[in-house]
């Protein structure tokens, strides 16, 4: 492995293509097996004759690799809960169960539930291992924290699939966190029995603490929502307004704890406490305060996934600094990453953790690239300047993964980073000044917490100011993996030829933009040739007929469908289309499409190839079928599942192909 300046990113690398290799292909357990021994077979030939042949060096290095890439795939199966005895996915229960279990983490609500993680004991009295979702009515007067143990009188739902083209797959998201069913509580269904001392109970409890330290400064709603997201991670206190306006600025990292906080509290670190390691052993004085703040950091905010593998990364890289190996800081990274993933190989797949990746390289390529150009002479303007340069190097390092997850670009990120990352820094650090101030000096905690409110008010307002610069907003942009791939060796080009200015980085880089761009217009050209009619999944009616560049959505409520019509368009790369009302009879393809709702007259003596039922119409569906002859039924999700249920047996006692988008997702009529 001689050949690679950084050994172990390539070892990481290939390990995480086969953790990616195994959740896509699913080979098999002889398959990895098989594959395993292949691999150590390949790495000790290439060991025993490394003195005899001169070759071998290269050999030995790619078998090193393709042990990376078998371990990665055995790591991610054994990682999967379906595999292991005992998981409640490999028995069969009933209707309504008595299921018990630990609440094991509290995430994000949403607008109806607070959402618990639960770690299963038993169901029915038979032990049982696994995760499940557990959705609890925000009015609910029972309260769940972590370490509850409770027992639930429910059935386990399957979490639902993805049901419409181009949008989120949420039963995809929880499945690579192992969680497959999910409960719906009422205040009737369950009963706390006892709480457990778990970790995440003192967690949970101490978070609760320090939140609550800070009601006597008497903030108002939205400050305390801002605090409490900087601080401690808790978002669920954000207005939709708040959320809007930093999304549209395009500084919506701010408001959720991630690496960025921990690179900024990093830098703080060094700025205070570097007057230490001028003492003796100062070094080794200035590593313990800086581990210890940072994982005191990730305490605070409830060790999230997204903070603890940014301060696992900021630890190893300071420990380097200790050891004065400062110049493999990609082999840190890549260690961090490693460690991680051997953890949990599933994070591999989380936005968050392949933006912070992202987003650290970037900074480490391209902050050195900006100092040269200017760096004040001044000390506190430095400080600034380079936390300017290092967002927007992270800015850089996240766009491709920010636009193919969130499909659009705020052009004045720039303008809003240059103020917005200063004062963020700001709060963050008189946050935590008042996290102790708040139990030994109230008086001076109360003066401190007057001066944040101020600055945070001054933030909302400039942010505000930013997000109505609609012209500087780039939305609906479609953007595969493919050529998120491509941006990223592009990038990578880019860098290569600042640094190593030759004909064949620059040839490179040209063939690598030409490769985007046509890779570009053939994905767009693929999806202009395609013709579809879709019936969507959604509470209210909505179709789109699809011909070529144009697009045309028929629906009764366009403000209610208003996500699947944009996720659609979008990955269709067309930015505008046609909004109209639902039509009765339909034309495509040469087949005669028929809607009938609760208001629908039925033709009489006509002929429909495809009949989409709608809005809980009331006919005589064996009638209908004997009168127009169709070859499919469709019906969508804005009917009954009463009506629903009776449709399904008529068409099967009358052997007419019947598609309920509710069970099956939507409907896609091809040519």
């Amino acid at each position: 492995m001689k050949n690679f300046a950084f050994p172990l990113i390539p070892f990481t690398v290939f390990f995480s293509i086969g953790c990616i290799a195994n959740a896509y292909l699913q080979p098999g357990e002889h398959m990895l097996f098989g594959l395993t021994i292949f691999s150590f077979v390949i790495l000790t030939i290439a060991f025993l004759l490394k003195k005899t042949y001169y070759k071998t060096q290269v050999h030995y290095g790619i078998a090193t690799l393709l042990i990376a890439f078998s371990l990665g795939q055995i790591t991610h199966y054994h990682h999967s809960d379906l595999t292991k005895p005992y998981h409640y996915t490999q028995y069969t229960f009933q209707n309504r169960n008595c299921i018990r279990g630990i609440v094991n983490e509290n995430i994000k609500p949403n607008s109806k539930h607070s959402k618990h993680i639960v770690s299963l004991l038993s169901i029915n009295n038979k032990a049982v291992k696994g995760d499940i979702l557990l959705l609890n009515p925000l009015k609910s007067h029972q309260a769940l924290v972590p370490g509850n143990e409770v027992i639930i009188y429910s059935n386990l739902i399957e979490i639902p699939k993805n049901t419409n083209p181009s949008t989120f797959d949420y039963k995809e998201y929880l499945a690579r966190q192992n969680i497959f069913h999910e409960v719906f509580l009422t205040e009737n269904t369950f009963i706390i029995t006892k709480t457990h001392t778990t970790f995440k109970y003192y967690l949970h409890k101490l978070r609760t603490n320090l939140i609550d330290s800070f009601k006597p400064l008497n903030w108002d709603t939205n400050t305390t929502a801002i605090v409490n997201a900087l601080l401690f991670g808790q978002r669920q206190f954000l207005d939709n307004e708040t959320i809007t306006n930093y999304s549209r600025a395009g500084v919506i990292h701010i408001l959720a704890i991630s690496g960025l906080h921990v690179g900024m509290l990093f830098i703080i670190l060094n700025f205070i406490f570097s007057p230490i390691r001028k003492l003796k052993n100062g070094k080794l004085l200035f590593l313990i305060v800086t581990l210890l703040s940072l994982w005191g950091f990730a305490l605070l905010t409830g060790m999230s996934a997204s903070v603890t593998r940014a301060v696992l990364m900021f630890s190893l890289f300071s420990i380097g600094q200790y050891l004065n190996k400062t110049q493999n800081i990609y082999n840190t990274i890549a260690i961090s990453a490693l460690l991680l993933l051997l953890y949990n190989p599933n994070y591999l797949f989380e936005i968050g953790f392949q933006m912070s990746y992202t987003a650290v390289l970037s900074i480490i390529a391209f902050t050195p690239i900006f100092q040269k150009i200017y760096i004040p002479k001044n000390k506190i303007m430095r400080y600034i300047v380079n936390l300017n340069y290092v967002s927007i190097a992270a800015q850089i390092g996240v766009l491709p993964l920010a636009i193919l997850y969130f499909n659009q670009f705020s052009m004045q990120f720039l303008i809003a980073n240059m103020v917005i990352i200063p004062t963020a820094t700001l709060v963050l650090i008189l946050g935590l000044i008042l996290i102790p101030l708040n139990y030994i000096f109230i008086p001076l905690s109360k003066l401190f917490g007057a001066a944040l409110q101020i600055i945070i008010h001054l933030m909302n307002s400039y942010i505000k100011w930013i997000a109505n610069w609609d012209t500087m907003i780039i939305t609906n942009i479609f953007y595969s993996t493919t050529l998120c791939i491509l941006s990223y060796i592009v990038l990578f080009l880019f860098l290569k030829t600042l640094h190593n200015f030759k004909p064949k980085w620059i040839i490179a880089l040209l063939v690598g933009i030409i490769s985007f761009q046509i890779t570009y217009l053939i994905t767009k050209n693929e999806q202009f040739k395609t013709h579809d009619f879709i019936v969507f999944n959604a509470k209210e009616p909505l179709i789109a007929v699809k011909q070529e560049s144009k697009i045309s959505f028929h629906t009764t409520d366009s403000i209610a469908n208003t996500y699947p019509i944009t996720a659609y368009q979008k990955s269709n790369f067309i930015q505008t289309s046609e909004i109209q009302e639902l039509k009765n009879i339909y034309i495509f393809q040469n087949q005669k499409i028929l809607i009938i709702d609760s208001t629908a007259t039925l033709p009489s003596n006509q002929k429909a190839d495809i009949i989409i039922l709608t809005k809980n119409p009331k006919i005589n569906l064996n009638r209908l079928i004997q009168n127009l002859s169709p070859k499919q039924i469709v019906a969508d999700r804005s009917n009954k599942n009463f009506y629903i249920n009776q449709w399904k047996a008529t068409c099967m006692k009358e052997k007419i192909p019947f598609h309920a988008t509710a069970e099956k997702g939507f409907y896609n009529l091809k040519p």
